[in-house]
């Protein structure tokens, strides 16, 4: 029975086996017992247990290996995806990847954030302090995963640049855009003439969002500001050698 449970995988083995400890108990402790009612439910389980061998002998399920992590699976656990030649990737391996490719995205996304406040000599801006997850954050569940204007959905094209452009970069101040809005945003010096009211409020009501989800920020950015030690949050020396430069 042993070797039974190691090639199969009958679903009824662990009532099975507590059936048989059961028995076998009756028989040591007690001296009159009746054990039939116990051998016909075993009964029934083995024949179950015959069919569901034949059934299992039956099916020859279609398997192939991952080239990932070299495991051999059903195709039912291959992720099937548009324009691919083959299946070749287990889904377990291909979200692993997925989510790793996203996250160089969000970081993409970050670096640029940095480099613009940079550029605007900005020393006191949130962006040194904020990481990756937070622009993921920010994105996914303040933005929705679209830009405010076009919807657009595409991750490599989206940015988040400062709402108002004469105030430092925040979670509550930015907006979800396109890098090609984000450019004609930047060109944009009354906002309340060019963009709709409706659109104006919902920005503000996303930024009323972002301050009560990031209200510790204010607590480390006033401590950074304080040590002087602003400009040294997540740059490398590399960062730190070129400042000057730009």
């Amino acid at each position: 029975m042993e070797l039974l449970m190691d090639e199969t995988s009958f679903p009824n083995f662990p009532e099975l086996f507590d059936l048989f400890d059961r028995e076998k108990n009756l028989l040591i402790y007690t001296k009159s017992c009746d054990v039939e009612i116990l051998r016909k439910r075993q009964n029934i389980l083995f024949f179950e247990l015959i069919k569901f061998q034949k059934r299992e002998q039956g099916e020859k399920i279609p398997s192939r290996m991952c080239i990932v992590c070299k495991k051999v699976k059903p195709f039912a656990q291959f992720a099937i995806r548009t324009r691919q030649s083959h299946v070749d990737t287990c889904k377990h391996c291909y979200y692993l990847k997925l989510v790793a490719t996203e996250n160089n995205v969000y970081q993409s996304i970050l670096r640029c954030i940095q480099r613009d406040e940079r550029k605007r000599k900005c020393a006191t801006s949130f962006a040194f302090v904020i990481q990756q997850d937070d622009v993921r954050h920010i994105i996914d569940k303040i933005w929705h995963g679209h830009s405010a204007l076009s919807k657009s959905e595409n991750l490599n094209e989206l940015r988040l640049p400062r709402w108002n452009k004469s105030d430092d970069w925040s979670p509550w101040n930015c907006v979800c855009l396109t890098e090609r809005e984000t450019r004609d945003h930047y060109k944009i010096e009354q906002m309340d003439k060019v963009y709709d009211p409706k659109f104006i409020l919902h920005v503000g009501n996303c930024h009323m969002l972002s301050r009560n989800l990031f209200h510790t920020l204010a607590a480390v950015a006033t401590e950074f500001q304080e040590t002087g030690q602003w400009w040294k949050v997540g740059m490398n020396k590399q960062r730190s050698s070129d400042l000057n430069a730009i």
